[in-house]
């Protein structure tokens, strides 16, 4: 597929100098980035002479820009895991070439071992140190393992490092900085904070991000409140209190200024007057139910801690309550948005409009050119 005026791919696979360009070659191309898990591309090209998969092999190192000619960047740096051909009875011959990125490297190997007398920002970085010169652990409290420590059960440092994610509610990210790939270990709670990476807006004439569509679902069953984690006290065999954070669910606004209501009034006055009891009611019906789930949620925790070690804990844990709203997205190729980062949706009226965390975001690259779709919650 070659790149037209307007777009820029470029998709570098091999060793040291000896790499080839398969831009000109592919049928299709993908990238998954889901937050916290390894990124995964996968890279369809026809292969009439059958060379391709003879030359492309598992290991070898992919790197993929995207973008426009004048404005392109690295979308994916990884490395080969997967070749799969395809020979068919009555069509052309074609290659499947699967990567992921580095964070994939951590679980090649099982590893069986007991890491005591260490907090869980060491832990993290011995585990990850054999494979990433670089790593960063952003987490509000850092508990401390004892003299009993954690056991890596016979799993790989992947699998151990995302259960270590999970319990602690953070997420195992990669970062590229230049030529590095920087290992980060950051509590969900902490990016949940951070500063919209980008805005988009809904069907909106010149912007520099157009959201071409934009699905969000409310679900009651959704919506996810602050973990308390209560533990007993060995000593005293009291419960230590946990403090949670009292922060507020994410920003919602429309920076439109205007929610819909005004115009539905201009062009429909009946209709806006007949509706406005129901509108006025939305905010006070949220509020009640709100209520009624109550203002945290009870989870399992050691059932021995001091309250030193019970309060760590609890610092790690997500204090936002998340609205129960998730979304389905797309744009044209934004090769700037990755999953983690926050996105300020607007022009989708006022209740959806504002921040979002993306959890996933997918670049597609195929005989229609090069869109973005995204996944993403509050």
């Amino acid at each position: 597929m070659n790149a037209s005026s307007h777009h820029y791919y470029r998709v570098l696979v091999g060793r040291a100098s000896a790499t080839y360009d398969l831009a000109a070659d592919l049928d299709t191309l993908t990238i998954d980035d889901e937050a916290g898990r390894p990124s995964r591309l996968e890279v369809r090209a026809p292969d009439p002479y059958r060379v391709l998969s003879q030359a492309v092999r598992e290991g070898m190192d992919v790197t993929v820009e995207l973008g426009s000619t004048t404005d392109h960047e690295v979308v994916f740096r990884g490395f080969v895991t997967r070749v799969e051909g395809d020979f068919p009875e009555d069509a052309i011959p074609t290659i499947s070439v699967v990567a992921h990125d580095r964070r994939a490297r951590l679980g090649l190997r099982e590893r069986s071992r007991r890491l005591p007398n260490q907090r869980l920002s060491d832990v993290v970085r011995e585990v990850a140190r054999s494979h990433f010169s670089q790593v960063e652990v952003d987490v509000p409290g850092d508990p401390d393992f004892d003299i009993n420590g954690i056991r890596q059960p016979g799993i790989s440092d992947l699998r151990f490092l995302l259960a270590l994610a999970e319990e602690f509610q953070c997420q195992l990210l990669l970062e590229r900085r230049g030529d590095e790939d920087v290992l980060r270990f950051v509590s969900l709670e902490t990016l949940y904070r951070q500063e919209p990476a980008l805005t988009m807006h809904y069907q909106r004439a010149h912007v520099d991000h157009l959201l071409l569509s934009f699905r969000p679902v409310v679900d009651i069953a959704e919506l996810r409140l602050p973990i308390a984690r209560m533990a007993i006290d060995a000593q005293s065999a009291e419960q230590p209190e946990v403090q949670q954070s009292t922060a507020e669910p994410p920003t919602v606004h429309d920076d439109s200024g205007d929610d819909g209501f005004s115009r539905l009034q201009a062009d429909a006055p009946e209709r806006a007057l007949r509706l406005l009891p129901l509108r006025a009611a939305a905010q006070e019906v949220e509020q009640t139910m709100i209520r009624e789930l109550g203002t945290v949620r009870l989870g399992e925790a050691p059932p021995f801690l001091t309250p030193e070690q019970a309060s760590e804990r609890g610092s790690n844990r997500v204090a936002h309550r998340l609205l129960g709203m998730r979304a389905r997205g797309r744009s044209r190729g934004l090769p700037s948005l990755r999953a983690s980062q926050i996105a300020n949706i607007q022009d989708v009226g006022a209740r959806f409009s504002g921040n979002w965390y993306l959890t996933s975001v997918r670049h597609v690259v195929d005989g229609s050119g090069y869109h973005t779709e995204l996944e993403c919650e509050r």
